[in-house]
């Protein structure tokens, strides 16, 4: 349940999945460590936890309205990393 009401997620969290490629064999990509510290101090500057949701799963080929259009609408703040990866995908 989300921190805020009549939402089932506080943030999207949306990207490319490029972008979270580590650039060391072992290691998380950029993207999970902005997820996991961007989740310690909302919780930290709130008092609660929050929910953040991204989809690890998504590949470029899956159909996103299949997968997001409709949990859009359940989701408070959308979080757009932008890269030229991110605009270049459909």
């Amino acid at each position: 349940m989300s921190f805020l009401p009549n939402f089932e997620d506080d943030i999207f969290i949306s990207y490319a999945h490029i972008d979270n490629k580590p650039l060391t064999e072992g290691q998380k990509g950029w993207i999970s460590h902005f997820h996991e510290a961007l989740d310690i101090r909302l919780a930290q500057l709130l008092g609660a936890e929050t929910k953040i949701w991204r989809d690890p799963e998504l590949r470029g080929n899956d159909f996103l309205a299949d997968k997001l259009i409709g949990h859009l609408p359940k989701i408070a703040i959308l979080v757009s990393v932008i890269s030229p990866r991110y605009i270049n995908s459909e």
